[in-house]
């Protein structure tokens, strides 16, 4: 073979490599492109659904199940699709985060009204029904957590309003027998892990995390306004409510407390389902990520995501979709008190590197509430946001 003939192939060979290597790069960006997060369903009260949405539940298939103060809907094709509906005065609608499972509180027929329980079984099937059988025979208040792996109902011993007092919570398992109780003293913030493996009850003198069968895993003294739980109760994040403390996350973790100052006050908290990755809002609609195992009861180092700050939002929510994804609610803040107005909302999604996902803008009525709210299930690759007046659903992965 002569030098001009191995040229001549050479040249060839390196278009050739150079063209595979464009086609795959071009293949690669539109992969890219196509994998970013959509807003699959825009809903409107009144036109869509009737109701304020309480909470949109996503299944493991991705499926969407609306919980509005009125009824249930499955979210098909970005439409919601009536599945129960009750016409009694004073009832309650709660669906797992999880999907799986949802529950209405029914309110009783003689004084002082408490309610009982029907768990059912998405989409419609009955499960069992919770009934106190003695003192104080019915309950106030239910949680559920994960796929029902949480039910937790409250009810108030010393008033029926519930502002003080003790109160009874009980543990129940899913077929509706009575796993444990426990009387906690005075009203109290709860929190549920994302998995639905503990509750933490947040009083204004400690906050105490029991395991969903009512076992208690810890007691921390301190008054707080927000917090987040993971790692199967194992892992917190705490905000102290005290004046001159609002700049302070307490990261609880293998029984240890680490203090980190925050440069503004906190707005919201959040944690993965394993407790590994925590993420904190601040004023002027920072977050920052938190590891909660480096935080060795002294020091604990906040990295800044680096695309979540612009100074004109606020952030409303935090809810972890994975452990790669956050996805936010944001609220636009114009002027300065005590003239502040909230012109538009927005939702958003950010990886934990930083980079900004997707971002909407969120039409709020005025007089505009704190929101969006978010609500994520960690059990597929969507997350919902809602207004008293909107729903929308965000598929990561279409």
């Amino acid at each position: 073979m002569s030098a001009g003939t191995r040229s001549i192939r050479n040249v060839c060979a390196s278009v050739a490599a150079l063209l595979i290597a464009q086609l795959l790069l071009s293949c690669a960006n539109k992969a890219l492109i196509s994998s970013q997060p959509v807003v699959i369903a825009d809903l409107q009260i009144g036109r869509d659904y009737q109701g304020p949405v309480r909470r949109i539940a996503f299944d493991a298939s991705g499926e969407a199940w609306m919980a509005t103060s009125e009824a249930l809907y499955r979210v098909q094709d970005g439409k919601p699709i009536e599945v129960d509906k009750r016409a009694r005065p004073g009832q309650q609608l709660l669906v797992a985060p999880d999907g799986g499972m949802y529950a209405w509180l029914i309110p009783g027929d003689q004084p002082p009204y408490l309610h009982y329980v029907e768990l059912l079984e998405l989409p419609k099937k009955p499960i069992a029904t919770l009934r106190l059988p003695d003192f104080p025979y019915g309950f106030g208040t239910l949680y559920l957590g994960g796929s029902g792996n949480l039910i937790v109902t409250v009810t108030p011993l010393d008033n029926a309003e519930g502002l003080s007092g003790d109160f009874l919570y009980v543990f129940w398992s899913r077929d509706g027998s009575i796993l444990s109780r426990a009387t906690v003293a005075g009203p109290r913030i709860v929190v549920t892990d994302v998995g639905g493996e503990a509750i933490l009850l947040i009083g204004t003198s400690d906050a105490v995390a029991f395991r969903n069968d009512g076992l208690e895993l810890w007691r921390l003294s301190g008054r707080f306004r927000k917090a987040a739980l993971g790692g199967k109760g194992n892992t917190a994040l705490l905000n102290p409510a005290e004046k001159g403390s609002v700049h302070e996350v307490h990261v609880f973790h293998k029984a240890r407390v680490t203090t980190v100052t925050m440069a503004a006050p906190v707005y919201d908290l959040a944690l993965t389902a394993d407790g590994s990755q925590g993420a904190v809002a601040i004023g002027k609609g920072e977050i920052l990520f938190i590891t909660p195992q480096t935080c060795n009861g002294v020091a604990c180092a906040p990295v800044r995501a680096a695309g979540s700050a612009d100074g004109n939002y606020q952030i409303t929510m935090l809810r972890f979709v994975s452990e790669q994804v956050l996805a936010v609610g944001k609220i636009k803040e114009v002027g300065a008190a005590p003239r502040l107005e909230y012109p538009e909302g927005a939702l958003a999604a950010l990886s934990v590197a930083g980079d900004v996902l997707i971002e909407r803008v969120v039409p709020l009525e005025q007089p505009a509430t704190w929101s969006p709210s978010i609500d994520a299930s960690y059990s597929a690759p969507v997350f919902g946001a809602h207004t008293p007046h909107r729903a929308y659903i965000v598929r990561l992965n279409p």
